[in-house]
């Protein structure tokens, strides 16, 4: 019975500040699910919104109903951030279902009492939100993160900190954690993503109340940052361009999952009718990073980044980027993936739609000073003329939508596709409804979801919520050159010699899993950190692995042996099956044919006995026919003999 409870918006306000939240968004996701998706995505999910703001027109009935009154109800009761060109469009849903009433005499609309019987199955929207907090709150304390509390406030808001895409950093403040000083919202962040992956491994029942809620947050942003999606056309079709990490992924310098992700992401587009190309100042700095990963790893210094990751996992190998050096381009064009080519020359000229490339760039340093994030010079300076050429290449196209904007960039930076966008609508080149130039990996896989699957798929939501959280913890080349001197000094050798054995290998990922999560990915940190004791706990988390390991392998194996077994019986049931059926068709078989030679011999019988018959009947005629012929014979020799005795008489006489 509790399974089929049900629930409705307005037990959501018997809850308060972050478990309110992620509730609402778990309801989200839940409305979403049911709703069966149109052509057009983007008023299904706006038509999800509706019954959250069932409660408050019913509260304001009568009364005149803003899109700015809407806003702030569903930021601060539910924390939903809607822009109002999107409540607009909702409006518009609301009066055609009768929440809102259009009077054209005032040219506003007015709130009228309506009654919502939107519910979902409660255990759908389920968060266990109180029991994962607490276990955050004590993996934190585990870990040695001692703010308390939280930059966020509490390790709830934290967690919808984390898990929402659009969520703005504070300034960068500093205290004092493990001996060093470190901006606490950062290692906040990263307490919360080493936890999440942590969740997906050692409890995936957690880790998918977790993934629930960030599909609410991946639809509440797809909301915000799509107006419409309309119908692809092969005679205009959109082409999406590649950031570098894009492309780096795409070649697997990422590591196996986040190459899988693109891979997947890029075969969506394609099915879609979409193109995919990438700028020459792409391909130049997909040249350098590779050049410069080669020459790294060669000189024995230390790396930073997804690469740095992926290669200390043993996900690729140096051998591997040498190889990619001079032939990437080819490999991306196995996957119909090519230079912009033609397209970017084309475009060069159109001077008139250029935007102010140096103006973005302070822009950008402006806006991520603020958030404290770091973003380099020449970073900010490649990403301003990625925006310029996309700008050109659009040629003031100002479409609403997708399938009509022509040329989209795409890139895992979600500051900058969000800093784009702004700073577009603030210079008056780009409206809130125009469909924006760039996009983040999230939004354009959302879409791809949304088109090809018709749903978001959880176990896809879930390797983007992964990839974020590495993005979070993601070291730099200085925590590495920190990591690397503390082992060595504790193996007394080269970190490379060291890990030449396997059982070596395997420790030293786990050592630096472990000095990841409690350094929270801060160089500062690691250097206050005992690596004796991360490298003998390593050692033990490694061989806990490897019986980890071991037992999914026996188990794996029996598995595999009880489904062998079962196929094999199910085999010898499915040949015994088919013999005692053709059996039984033999059987039908041999007593169809006696059957019928029964039939065919009882016909030949009837039909012999029919033509004795008629013989007898031949036979009997002819005798009668004879007979009568001798009775006719005598009969007239009779009469002959008659006659001539009487004529011989009256001779006579």
């Amino acid at each position: 019975m509790d399974a089929e409870a049900k629930t409705t918006i307005d037990d959501l306000f018997e809850l308060k500040g972050a478990k309110r939240e992620a509730r609402a968004y778990a309801f989200l996701w839940a409305a979403f699910r049911r709703t069966e998706i149109s052509a057009n995505p983007v008023r299904d999910a706006l038509d999800c919104l509706i019954p959250f703001v069932a409660p408050y027109t019913n509260k304001i009935a009568g009364k005149q109903v803003t899109a700015e009154g809407i806003q702030t109800y569903l930021k601060d009761d539910f924390g939903f951030d809607i822009p109002q060109y999107a409540i607009d469009q909702l409006i518009k849903a609301l009066a055609k279902q009768g929440f809102v009433a259009y009077r054209p005499q005032v040219r506003v609309h007015f709130a009228v009492p309506h009654e919502s019987k939107f519910d979902v199955v409660k255990s759908e929207i389920e968060t266990e939100f109180d029991d994962i907090t607490a276990d955050l709150a004590t993996y934190a304390e585990t870990v040695g993160f001692t703010v308390t509390p939280p930059p966020s406030g509490s390790w709830g808001q934290a967690l919808i900190a984390f898990l929402r895409v659009r969520t703005d950093k504070n300034a960068a403040s500093i205290v004092r954690i493990k001996g060093a000083l470190v901006d606490p919202s950062s290692a906040e962040m990263a307490v919360v993503a080493a936890f999440i992956r942590k969740l997906h491994t050692d409890s995936p029942e957690h880790f998918e109340k977790i993934v629930h809620i960030f599909m609410g947050v991946l639809i509440e942003d797809f909301i915000s940052s799509v107006t419409e999606i309309g119908s692809f056309s092969p005679d205009k079709p959109v082409t999406v361009l590649y950031d570098t990490a894009v492309l780096l992924r795409q070649l697997g310098c990422s590591g196996k999952s986040l190459k899988a992700a693109t891979n997947e992401l890029t075969r969506y587009l394609q099915d879609l009718g979409m193109q995919i190309r990438y700028f020459a100042g792409n391909e130049t700095e997909v040249s350098n990073i590779l050049n410069t990963i080669v020459y790294v790893k060669d000189t024995g210094r230390e790396l930073e980044g997804e690469t740095a990751a992926a290669i200390a996992d043993g996900e690729i190998t140096t051998t591997s980027l040498r190889m990619l050096q001079n032939s990437f381009p080819e490999h991306l064009a196995r996957f119909n993936i090519f230079p912009a080519g033609d397209l970017e020359s084309n475009a060069a000229g159109a001077a008139r739609f250029q935007i102010d490339e140096a103006g973005f760039s302070t822009y950008l340093a402006t806006q991520a000073r603020r958030s404290g994030r770091a973003y380099s010079a020449q970073n900010r300076t490649n990403d301003a003329g990625f925006l310029a050429s996309i700008m050109r290449l659009r040629r003031g196209n100002r479409a609403r939508d997708l399938s009509e904007c022509g040329f989209v960039f795409v890139t895992p930076n979600t500051f900058l596709a969000y800093a784009s966008r702004r700073f577009l609508i603030e210079e008056r080149m780009l409206g809130h409804n125009d469909f924006p130039p760039i996009m983040s990996l999230s939004q354009i896989a959302t879409i791809a979801w949304l088109l090809k699957d018709q749903t978001i798929p959880p176990e896809k939501a879930g390797r983007e919520l992964l990839a974020n959280c590495f993005a979070a913890v993601r070291p730099d080349a200085e925590w590495f050159k920190y990591f690397r001197e503390g082992i060595e000094q504790v193996v007394s050798g080269s970190l490379e010699d060291y890990s030449t054995n396997g059982i070596n290998a395997l420790t030293i990922q786990a050592a630096r899993r472990i000095a990841q999560d409690e350094s929270f990915g801060s160089s500062a940190i690691v250097r206050q950190l005992n690596m004796a004791e991360i490298l003998s706990r390593a050692e033990v988390e490694q061989k806990r692995m490897l019986v980890e390991q071991e037992e999914r392998r026996a188990n794996d194996q029996k598995l595999a042996e009880e489904e062998r077994a079962l196929i094999m019986q199910q085999a010898d049931q499915a040949r015994a099956q088919e013999l005692e059926q053709a059996r039984t068709r033999e059987r039908s078989a041999v007593e169809a044919a006696v059957a019928e030679a029964k039939a065919e011999i009882l016909a030949q019988l009837a039909e012999e006995r029919k033509r004795t018959a008629h013989r007898y009947a031949q036979w009997v005629v002819t005798a009668l026919k004879i007979s009568l012929l001798l009775a006719l014979i005598a009969v007239v020799a009779e009469a002959f003999y008659l006659q001539n005795e009487e004529a011989h008489s009256s001779g006579t006489l």
